[in-house]
């Protein structure tokens, strides 16, 4: 009978632990659910938006918060729908020079030849020739936006939007940007 005792209340202590690790277990488990936000938001926050390429070749990539912390430019101009907004973002020429392209006075002779390629998620993509994105050679800056009257651009609009504030016509205003791209007009032979 004390044997029948002794291995009921051993069987009773190891159910007990048993018990004890599976609550630890989903405590463990809940704290983790917990803490999902916080981890998937901070993730977000290193999420690259943006890669720079030249010749095929990786210049560099841009995360929101590298974009926000390489200087940010405000301009008002009138949006799509003819309404005032405000945008804030980065001029690509600042973007162009923290990947080592050289801009401004160094832009001349042959690389008056050099382009840049705005690119879309959706494909469309537009060209601008390496002098219009310097300040040297424009007045107002090819700015790739981030924000719009104070928040995150609209997802139609964003995460990134090319704005050319002088520009009358918004068909080279980029929406949904993913990538700029560098390249060089080549001789097309004599003639």
């Amino acid at each position: 009978m004390i044997h029948g005792y002794i291995s009921g209340v051993m069987g009773m202590g190891m159910t007990l632990n048993i018990l004890c690790r599976m609550t630890r277990y989903w405590r463990s488990a809940a704290m983790l659910l917990c803490l999902l936000p916080a981890l998937t938001t901070a993730a977000e926050d290193v999420q690259t938006l943006l890669t720079v390429r030249q010749d095929g070749a990786v210049l560099g990539t841009f995360s929101l918060a590298a974009l926000e912390a390489a200087g940010a430019v405000a301009v008002a101009v009138e949006d799509d729908s003819g309404k005032s907004s405000d945008y804030i973002g980065v001029p690509i020429a600042h973007l162009l020079e923290s990947v080592g392209v050289a801009v401004g006075k160094s832009v001349s002779g042959k690389r008056l030849a050099e382009f840049v390629i705005v690119r879309a998620v959706d494909g469309y993509r537009v060209l601008f020739s390496l002098a219009e994105t310097d300040p040297i050679f424009r007045e107002r800056t090819l700015l790739l936006c981030y924000r719009k009257n104070g928040g995150p651009l609209p997802s139609k609009e964003g995460p990134l939007r090319l704005v050319v504030a002088d520009e009358k016509r918004h068909a080279r205003w980029v929406r949904q940007v993913t990538a700029i791209e560098l390249g060089r007009i080549e001789e097309l032979g004599s003639r």
